[in-house]
C-alpha cells in the first residue's frame, strides 16, 4: 500500500525535488519515513528566505512530544524562518481511558498570531490544532482581528505557507482549505474557507496513527463518512463522483473496526489515512456542490457541549436521513443501502432505504460510538438557540432545514 499511494501522490513523476512538493499545493508525502523528505524540502525553502509554517496536528500529546524532540532541533537552525505549530494546548482527560479533546479556540489563535507576527523571535511555538493553525497563518498576514477572518474569509488576501504533519486520520485538512474555528465567547463554531489556506505539503506516514486511541479512531473514521456523504447527497446528479465516494465510505466501513482490533495494521490505518484526505479535498463535490447539512448541525452542538466532532456526527446523521427521506430522495439512499449496507431490494424503496440507514447507526455503535445525546448529558436547554444558529448555515442543502426541522433532529437525537 505504502509503494502504491507514493506513486499516486507523486502523479506518475518517477522522481521528484522536494522543492517540487512544497510548490505543489496538492502534493502529499505519504508513506513510512516521508518524514525524512521534509527535512530536505524546508532547508530550501529556509534558504531562500522563505517563510515556513509547520503544522503538527494530532490529539496525543506523548506522540506529539516524541515527533518535536527529534525534529524541532533540525528546524531551529532555520531561525525565525521556520515556525511550529503544534497540538499539545488545553488538552485535557475528558473519559476513562485517557481520552483526549484539542479544543479549537478563538484565544488560541490571538497568542498564535501575535507570536508568529514578533518576526524576533527564534523559533515561535504555538501549541494549536491543525484547523487553528491555518487561521494563525493567515492572520499572522492580517492587521485585524483574526475572528474577522473566519466570518469574512474573502477578507484573506494572504497566509504564510503551511506544512501539515498528520498524526490523526479524520478531518481531511492536510488537503483542504478549510479552518473551523469556535468562538468560547459567542457559543459559535464556524468554518471558513480560502484556497491560501490549502497546506503546501503534508506528511502523511500512517503509522504516526498507530497510537490513537479507540475512541478518536472512532470518531475519525465517523468524520470522514459523513464528509463523503455529504457530498453524496446532491440534487445534481454526478455519477463518478458519488462512486468515489461510495469507495470511500467502503473503505472506511471495511477498516473501521479493523482498526480497532488492530490499531498497528499499516494497510488499514494508510487506507483509512488516504480515505480522509480525499473525502474532503474538493473531488467529490465537483459537478453537484452543496451546501453540506450534518455538519453545521453538529457544529453548534459541539460549540455549546463537549463533544468529540466525530461522535456527535455519528449521533444526528441517522436522524437527519430519517428526517430528508422522501419520494424525491428515496433513490439516492436505497443505493447507498444498496451499494454499501448489501441491503437486498425488498421492492419497497422507502424499507431498503430504512434498513439501510439502521446498518450505518449499528456500524456507528459496533465501533463504539454514543447512539444518544442523552448518553453524553445532553438536553433540551440549547436546542432552540443551536438550531437557529445551524438553520443559518444550511442554506441551499440537499433538503431545506427551518429552525424547526433541526430542532426536531437534535430532539429525534436524544
Amino acid at each position: 500500500m505504502q509503494q502504491k499511494i507514493e506513486n499516486q501522490a507523486g502523479a506518475g513523476k518517477q522522481a521528484q525535488t522536494a522543492a517540487d512538493i512544497l510548490e505543489n499545493i496538492e502534493e502529499k508525502l505519504i508513506g513510512q519515513n516521508s518524514i525524512v523528505q521534509l527535512k530536505e524540502g524546508i532547508e530550501l525553502r529556509a534558504q531562500n528566505g522563505q517563510n515556513v509554517v509547520v503544522r503538527v496536528p494530532g490529539d496525543d500529546p506523548f506522540e506529539l512530544c516524541l515527533f518535536l524532540l527529534s525534529f524541532i532541533q533540525e528546524l531551529a537552525e532555520h531561525g525565525d524562518s521556520v515556525y511550529i505549530l503544534a497540538a499539545a494546548d488545553r488538552v485535557n482527560t475528558i473519559q476513562q481511558g485517557q481520552i483526549y479533546r484539542v479544543e479549537r479556540q478563538r484565544d488560541q489563535i490571538d497568542r498564535s498570531t501575535d507570536l508568529l507576527s514578533q518576526r524576533g523571535q527564534r523559533l515561535p511555538v504555538a501549541q494549536n490544532q491543525k484547523h487553528c493553525a491555518k487561521l494563525v497563518v493567515a492572520g499572522a498576514c492580517y492587521e485585524g482581528d483574526a475572528w474577522e477572518l473566519v466570518k469574512h474569509p474573502g477578507l484573506i488576501e494572504k497566509a504564510l505557507p503551511v506544512i501539515c504533519v498528520l498524526t490523526v486520520a479524520a478531518t481531511g485538512s492536510e488537503m483542504d482549505h478549510i479552518a473551523v474555528i469556535s468562538n468560547d465567547e459567542t457559543q459559535e463554531k464556524i468554518g471558513t474557507r480560502n484556497p491560501l489556506l490549502r497546506p503546501k505539503a503534508s506528511i502523511l506516514d500512517p503509522s504516526y496513527t498507530f497510537s490513537v486511541s479507540p475512541y478518536q479512531t472512532a470518531a475519525g473514521v465517523a468524520d470522514i463518512m459523513s464528509h463523503a456523504m455529504e457530498s453524496y447527497f446532491s440534487r445534481e446528479p454526478a455519477d463518478l463522483q458519488n462512486y468515489f465516494a461510495e469507495a470511500i465510505l467502503r473503505v472506511c466501513v471495511e477498516n473501521g473496526k479493523r482498526l480497532l482490533d488492530e490499531p498497528d495494521n499499516y494497510e488499514a490505518r494508510a487506507n483509512v489515512m488516504w480515505a480522509a484526505s480525499w473525502a474532503i479535498n474538493d473531488t467529490l463535490k465537483m459537478g453537484h456542490m452543496v451546501q453540506w447539512s450534518v455538519h453545521p448541525i453538529e457544529h453548534q452542538l459541539s460549540a455549546v457541549y463537549d463533544v468529540t466532532h466525530g461522535e456527535g456526527l455519528a449521533i444526528l446523521t441517522p436522524h437527519w436521513m430519517r428526517r430528508v427521506l422522501d419520494e424525491e430522495s428515496v433513490g439516492q439512499f436505497e443505493e447507498l443501502a444498496v451499494h454499501i449496507w448489501k441491503v437486498k431490494p425488498s421492492g419497497d424503496r422507502f424499507r431498503t432505504a430504512q434498513e439501510g440507514i439502521a446498518c450505518l447507526e449499528r456500524f456507528f455503535e459496533s465501533l463504539g460510538l454514543k447512539s444518544r445525546l442523552s448518553q453524553l448529558g445532553i438536553d433540551e436547554s440549547h436546542f432552540e438557540e443551536m438550531a437557529a444558529k445551524a438553520a443559518a448555515q444550511v442554506k441551499g442543502a440537499y433538503r431545506e432545514l427551518t429552525k424547526e426541522d433541526i430542532i426536531q433532529i437534535y430532539r429525534d437525537s436524544l
